[in-house]
């Protein structure tokens, strides 16, 4: 067998496999970075050095300024400085020859004046920029949109923040398709018409918590809209909202109810998704209105009706708690969901017990029912169904398989709800419960007794499948979990207990280390008493071995032949305070480190420091005839 190189295996070892990828590989990867990043990989060697711009197409680039390469220096003027040093270097020089730029992300927590972001917004502009994402953290900023007017190469635009948006008339994006507005506030009106007009192939529009006070009407006319996002803006901002999407597919709605809808054209929409009621301040508003008791809600409980209406041919239908109420509430009917597959509903209250009756009466294709949060305590709210349910639902008969429990809590409506889908349910083919209180477990037995109309319906727990004859190990299981994890709970608690005497262990360790050291200073101390030229008195005692920083040990004052405590030296100089006064001739500071006779009373008292056992990890005054040094 020959033998192995060892110098062979060290470059191996030593190979720089990530420089030898090729430049599109390693561009591709820098390309995820901030760009201050990708360019700080420059400095690694001279392999790194000519990589940014990543030779290769698409170029993105990622400039945030609270991204600091050091971020210890944290001075305002020298890191605004520096970042507009970057960004300058970056447009003028470093990609002065790149003709094309897909993404570019903006993000400036700092002021730079609106002229210098406008100009990195044109630099970006001339070479052809794609996707543009601008956020600004500094209030008024203004944002030239002249300088946008006419770009035919941008799809994507995102703006962040505190833009003030300078819209001009006839304003254009003509291949714009994806839009976001993020926390703007219009204080000119028009401007967000002036915007969405000009965005005639818009297919993604996304509005989140922005401002239009003064706004009456926001139209949304957009012809080939498919997506439609708008969540949490300001309840100040209440307006109508006018949608013309004829190519709608997905809404999603989470926020305050708008005064009216005026909605043409839903009859391609496919997802729902409705989150909306009235907010405080619209309330607050009906209430000054002197509106009898209740009237109030009516008002933005019909405007939800009609979004709701507005949303009949849906596939997908998710209503929460608050729109369930207003739904209600409401003196309009519900449509005919024609088309609704799939029913998702939120917590359930006393108006989501009386709202499923009439719903599942209205959506006569309805396949799967999902109950995304428990049932509310109102004793009889069964009754609600079983009164609005003269007839069975269609759904029932037909189509319904599926039906999910969320959160449940086998309160004894929610026991008969259970029991009267299994009775009715012709084509039920799985019932699942997500969670179960474990110790109403025993109410699951209950269901796989009750009766089934659909000879193929499995009930599971947590997509585990519950059968009758299979009970007693479904339950032996369950009741081995809870012993595994009261197991768990229990090892946790000695891991703890573990430690503690762990700690408990090296204490006392400690603690007999320092004995012993005493031990072996009493020792030493009573050999060195044996003889009559050692002894301890005022006229033979050697103050020449005290030193600061010597080890030991302290008699007592009324028997010098007694070790009270040993310690360390901390000071000799006469003239310094150790407690309350001058330590003074032919006394030393020590600081006491171990007490044996805990009871000894120190002969400068001071403070809260009465004995030598108040004194350990202090400093006291004492007299050097009575300190002997252990070791030199």
């Amino acid at each position: 067998m020959e033998s192995i190189d060892s110098n062979s295996v060290e470059k191996v070892e030593c190979l720089d496999r990530i420089s030898n990828l090729p430049d599109p590989i390693l561009g591709h990867i820098l390309s995820y970075l901030p760009t201050k990043n990708s360019v700080a990989t420059s400095i690694l060697s001279t392999r790194w050095r000519n990589l940014f711009p990543f030779g290769v197409p698409p170029i993105n680039i990622d400039l945030d300024d609270s991204l600091l390469l050091h971020p210890k220096k944290n001075e305002s003027n020298s890191t605004s400085t520096s970042f507009v040093d970057f960004v300058d270097k970056l447009f003028l020089k470093t990609l002065s020859h790149v003709p094309c730029v897909r993404d570019m992300i903006l993000i400036c927590a700092k002021n730079y004046g609106d002229a210098k972001i406008n100009f990195w917004v044109c630099a970006a502009l001339h070479r052809k920029v794609q996707n543009l994402l601008l956020q600004s953290f500094v209030s008024n900023s203004t944002l030239f949109f002249h300088n946008l007017d006419g770009c035919k190469t941008l799809s994507k635009l995102q703006l962040g923040k505190n833009f003030d948006l300078c819209i001009p008339e006839n304003f254009t994006l003509p291949n714009l398709k994806s839009l976001r507005l993020d926390h703007l506030v219009f204080y000119q009106v028009e401007s967000v018409h002036e915007l969405l007009d000009g965005c005639p192939m818009l297919v993604h529009l996304l509005i989140y918590g922005c401002d239009w006070e003064d706004l009456e009407t926001l139209y949304i006319h957009c012809p080939f809209l498919e997506d439609l996002f708008i969540e949490e803006c300001s309840d100040e901002s209440a307006c109508d909202l006018s949608i013309n999407a004829p190519k709608l597919v997905g809404l999603i709605y989470r926020g305050y109810v708008p005064v009216s809808y005026y909605v043409d054209n839903f009859k391609s929409l496919v997802v729902a998704y409705i989150d909306v009621g009235p907010s405080p301040q619209q309330l607050e508003n009906a209430l000054e209105e002197d509106k009898e008791d209740g009237e109030e809600y009516w008002y933005f409980d019909g405007s939800v009706a009609k979004l709701v209406n507005a949303c009949s041919s849906v596939k997908k239908l998710y209503l929460s708690n608050i729109s369930i109420g207003a739904l209600e509430r409401s003196s309009l009917p519900l449509p005919t969901f024609h088309n609704l597959i799939e029913l998702t509903l939120g917590c359930m209250g006393i108006s989501g017990w009386r709202l499923l009756a009439r719903l599942l009466q209205s959506a006569p294709k309805l396949e799967n029912l999902k109950i995304v949060k428990g049932y509310n305590e109102y004793e009889g709210d069964f009754s609600t169904i079983e009164s609005s349910h003269p007839s069975l639902p269609v759904c029932l008969e037909l189509h319904l398989k599926k039906i999910e429990f969320h959160d449940f809590n086998a309160l004894d409506d929610e026991i008969k709800l259970v029991e009267y889908l299994l009775k009715n349910g012709n084509v039920l083919e799985r019932m699942n419960f997500d969670s179960f209180p474990y110790e109403s477990l025993s109410i699951l037995k209950r269901f796989v007794m009750f009766p089934r109309r659909s000879k193929t319906c499995q009930i599971l727990l947590t997509e585990e499948l519950i059968t009758e004859d299979g009970w007693t190990g479904f339950e032996k299981r369950m009741t081995m979990m809870k012993e595994i994890n009261d197991n768990k709970a229990k090892l946790l608690k000695m891991r703890a207990e573990i430690a503690s005497l762990k700690q408990e262990r090296i204490a006392m360790e400690q603690k007999l280390m320092a004995m012993e050291q005493m031990r072996h200073a009493i020792t030493s101390t009573e050999a060195c008493m044996a003889t009559p030229s050692n002894q301890f008195s005022s006229s033979n005692v050697d103050t020449q071995k005290l030193r600061v920083g010597a080890l030991v040990s302290i008699r007592s004052m009324s028997d010098s032949s007694l070790i009270v405590a040993t310690g360390s030296i901390y000071e000799l100089d006469p003239s310094v305070k150790v407690g309350e006064q001058l330590l003074g001739q032919n006394w030393c500071g020590v600081s006491i480190r171990f007490s044996i006779e805990c009871e000894e009373k120190l002969p400068r008292p001071y403070s809260f420091f009465k004995t030598i056992g108040d004194a350990v990890g202090h400093t006291v005054a004492w007299p050097c005839q009575s300190v002997v040094v252990i070791e030199d």
